[in-house]
């Protein structure tokens, strides 16, 4: 299919973005700015490469999967061989982030049409949130705006399998984000609950593997990784022991940070209360 000129205008402005927070993240290098987050991935790669180290750094005190699951990060590992060091990685993280605009606009097209599709576009890349993310260190998080948004993009439009190869990709991130890919799963489920168990067996799956990584990862593997230090295992965990204390806490930070997230969209996501209804879940964890 030939791009149209509304396909043009969403790829130039997304070659704008990736080269425009390129060239802030090294500038940001050149001057010391980036914070720990870059030491911890650049040794980790390097400690992989170098000394078979699975994603060992001396800030989290031996492998990154004693803190979080995230495999999808030796997919870089080729790309880090070749480029070593934080200059590729802050690159990266700017791409991926704008080809997070490629589903907010397939999706907005397929429900709004051309014109106001690319409008819909071009809010993801004005959206504060987003500059933040893209202005930030790279974190394994700069692979969801394009997986993630892919899945849900296949939701509503009916793509199931891409929805499951998606919806799992997710699952390789980072472990909190089985909660939204659950839900996304749970939400196929009551969208489709006519139909026999068995049409729907990819959204049960999802389910099931959500369940699966986020209790392998701290039962299991977390454990495993943290070396034997039971105090490095439960981390994360330790919230959820006193619930009604930390409800008690940080209410004020809490509210802004809905703000922050919703105000430059003019509340407009509350709309849409099917979808939004999928982040709840992690809404509730932070």
């Amino acid at each position: 299919m030939t791009p149209d000129r509304y396909d043009l205008f969403v790829i130039a402005c997304g070659v704008i973005f990736a080269l425009f927070f390129s060239a802030v993240s090294l500038f940001r290098l050149s001057v010391f700015d980036p914070q720990y987050d870059t030491v911890i991935f650049s040794q980790a790669y390097w400690n992989t490469i170098h000394h078979g180290e699975i994603l060992s750094n001396s800030l989290e005190g031996g492998s990154h999967f004693g803190v979080h699951f995230s495999p999808v990060l030796f997919s870089l590992l080729p790309l880090s061989y070749l480029f070593p060091g934080p200059e590729a990685l802050f690159v990266i993280k700017s791409i991926l982030i704008a080809l997070g605009a490629a589903p907010v606009y397939l999706c907005a097209r397929h429900l709004l049409g051309e014109r106001d599709g690319c409008l819909i576009t071009l809010v993801y890349f004005f959206y504060p949130v987003v500059h933040g993310a893209a202005y930030c260190d790279f974190y394994e998080t700069s692979f969801l705006p394009l997986l993630l948004g892919s899945a849900l993009w296949a939701l509503v439009t009916g793509r199931e399998n891409l929805m499951l190869i998606c919806g799992i990709g997710c699952l390789l991130v980072k472990e909190d984000v089985s909660l939204i890919v659950m839900m996304i799963g749970c939400a196929g489920l009551w969208m489709y609950r006519r139909r026999p168990v068995s049409g729907n067996w990819r959204f049960i799956l999802l389910v099931i593997l959500s369940l699966v990584v986020l209790l392998g990862f701290f039962l299991i593997i977390k454990p495993a990784f943290a070396g034997g230090d039971p105090e490095a295992a439960n981390q994360f965990l330790d919230q959820y022991r006193d619930i009604p204390g930390n409800l008690s806490d940080h209410n004020g930070k809490r509210i802004h940070y809905l703000i922050q997230i919703f105000a430059p969209l003019l509340f407009t996501p509350l709309a849409a209360p099917g979808i939004l209804i999928i982040a709840l879940p992690s809404f509730l964890e932070l």
